[in-house]
């Protein structure tokens, strides 16, 4: 049975895939404020592209930073120079440097999310 949205917390940790979803509301979307932020313990392996550290915004239900990942095929040059690369995901850089791709050990953790919603 669906539930009340009134009823619901308007931001949601999914903690196994490591998504972050943050809303000012659920009910009324050309009110809303809504950030994503990935940061996936899973790495960046086979379909988690190099997303790690990414993030979405959107604001009275229109997008300001949202992923352009588009797939046209497998190895083709916009998929290994586009789809397979942190700029096409709005990822955080470290001293300029995201995740290494394709490697299981680019790993994430939404600590701060963890921290604040665990007290």
């Amino acid at each position: 049975m669906p539930e009340n949205p009134n009823e619901l917390p308007p931001s949601t940790l999914f903690e196994g895939i490591g998504v972050a979803v943050l809303n000012t509301t659920l009910t009324h979307a050309e009110e809303n404020t809504q950030i994503f932020f990935k940061s996936s313990p899973w790495g960046g392996f086979l379909h988690g592209y190099n997303a790690n550290n990414s993030f979405m915004i959107n604001y009275k239900n229109h997008p300001l930073f949202l992923s352009a990942r588009v797939w046209d095929g497998w190895a083709t040059s916009h998929h290994n120079n586009w789809t397979r690369q942190s700029k096409s995901e709005n990822v955080i850089l470290v001293n300029g440097v995201g995740p290494i791709h394709q490697r299981s050990t680019s790993l994430g953790e939404l600590w701060y999310f963890k921290k604040d919603w665990a007290e």
